[in-house]
């Protein structure tokens, strides 16, 4: 079988979750592609630890990539099956196409993006869910979400789990006080946005940390929508000497960031999955996560889960995790089971029996 990949995302130098998901399953299909012939359609050049024993077929389209570019090469090149791990599927497209739908994060906060960026995350969503053959969805959570919003697609989705890399593991304190941060700090991995819910977070720290020799909070990711006002408010709150913005961490320094950590904490308003949550983990960090979305499927009872709504609660959960060192110990160990049942190699192995399915 002859499957194309829209790997146009699988290889960006700053990935978030969603990038971070085509690069791991196009390494998979790559390292193993079986009896099929995989080629992976990219703006640029893809890495050959990507690539694998797969095609690399670079697309030259400034304008409307997916629907000039990628569309010409379906026409083309006439696949058999076409997966869309991140992105939308072109209007050319082969019968057996298949789409992930990560998130529908957009509909519940229509103010943290740009009006023509919001009406394109609505159009591009149903077009894609309404051609696909399968609807590939990160979590129950995100395949609940779908239906209620496009009931059409009742009977084609696909919950598959995304997975933690092996990358992601307890490391030791010199690789920790390599970063500068010590280990007595509390973390939140995230892109600034609003449904992150930093703005409560911030509140809740402020409220749990009244005594001096508090952890300080790091705050690491991508400064986004929400970066000025978040910065705004932690000098508000005199939380300049406690609060660190790190920004973006790169994807090698952040199991030693995780692992140095006292907590992670992560009381996020929605998640499609919660990438962050399983990788924190998988690093033998204790976690706090809001008990929404897909965060209660993810999380199980490895972590404490509280109202992202309910700034107290948060205050309350972040004194519990600091004070109670029998608490961490027992989190640590839920976690890192629960982690270790997540794994890229069985996200892309049932990735590969949905493109199998659709294209039988």
């Amino acid at each position: 079988m002859r499957i194309a990949v829209d790997a146009s995302r699988a290889d960006w130098p700053r990935p978030t979750g969603t990038e971070r998901y085509a690069r791991e399953l196009c390494t998979g299909f790559g390292a193993d592609p079986g009896p099929h012939q995989w080629t992976f359609y990219s703006g640029t050049p893809l890495r050959r630890e990507i690539i694998g024993q797969a095609r690399n077929t670079v697309l030259s389209a400034p304008r409307l990539w997916t629907h000039v570019g990628l569309a010409g090469a379906m026409v083309r090149d006439q696949p058999d099956a076409l997966f869309v791990p991140a992105h939308v599927i072109p209007a050319i497209h082969p019968a057996a196409s298949l789409v992930t739908v990560h998130d529908l994060g957009y509909l519940r906060y229509r103010l943290a993006y740009s009006p023509l960026a919001w009406i394109y995350l609505v159009m591009s969503t149903i077009w894609s869910a309404t051609v696909a053959r399968t609807i590939i969805c990160d979590s129950q959570a995100t395949e609940g979400d779908l239906v209620q919003h496009i009931p059409a697609v009742r009977g084609k989705t696909r919950v598959v789990h995304l997975g933690v890399s092996p990358k992601f593991r307890p490391m030791g304190t010199a690789a920790t006080e390599a970063l500068g941060n010590g280990r007595d700090y509390l973390l939140f991995v995230g892109t600034m946005q609003p449904r992150k819910n930093l703005a409560r977070l911030l509140r809740a720290y402020k409220w749990a940390s009244c005594n001096r020799g508090f952890p300080r909070l790091v705050i690491a990711g991508s400064p986004a929508r929400d970066a000025e006002r978040i910065g705004h408010l932690i000098d508000e709150l005199g939380l300049t000497e406690r609060v660190w913005p790190v920004g973006y961490v790169a994807q090698e320094d952040l199991p030693a960031l995780y692992s140095g950590a006292l907590a992670f904490v992560f009381p996020s308003l929605y998640e499609g999955f919660g990438l962050p949550l399983l990788e924190a983990m998988a690093c033998g960090t204790p976690v706090i996560a809001g008990r929404n979305s897909s965060m209660p499927e993810i999380v199980g009872d490895s972590g404490l889960l509280v109202d992202a709504s309910n700034t107290e609660a948060i205050s309350e959960a972040i004194r519990r995790v600091v004070d109670d060192r029998d608490l961490r110990q027992r989190l640590i160990a839920r976690g890192q089971t629960r982690a270790a049942a997540f794994t890229w190699s069985a996200t892309v192995a049932r990735v590969r029996a949905a493109i199998e399915d659709a294209a039988g």
